[in-house]
């Protein structure tokens, strides 16, 4: 398909699936700049609302929340 890169790819085994398509992408330094392109995993600091910080770090995988 035009316009769309696949940085990793894994055939379907079932559960773990997901896991195999992200252990080859963090496997892949070139693919990882692409992802992160898409996907910042920067932490940053956020104001806690009580004069403080707190330091939020963002998922590895893209959408999870945890």
């Amino acid at each position: 398909m035009p316009g769309v890169t696949v940085p990793a790819r894994a055939g379907y085994a079932g559960p773990g699936t997901a896991d195999a398509v992200l252990a080859a992408l963090f496997a892949d330094p070139a693919a990882v700049a692409l992802y992160d392109a898409v996907h910042d995993r920067t932490p940053v600091e956020i104001d806690d609302g009580t004069g403080g910080t707190i330091t939020l770090t963002p998922p590895a995988r893209f959408g999870a929340t945890g």
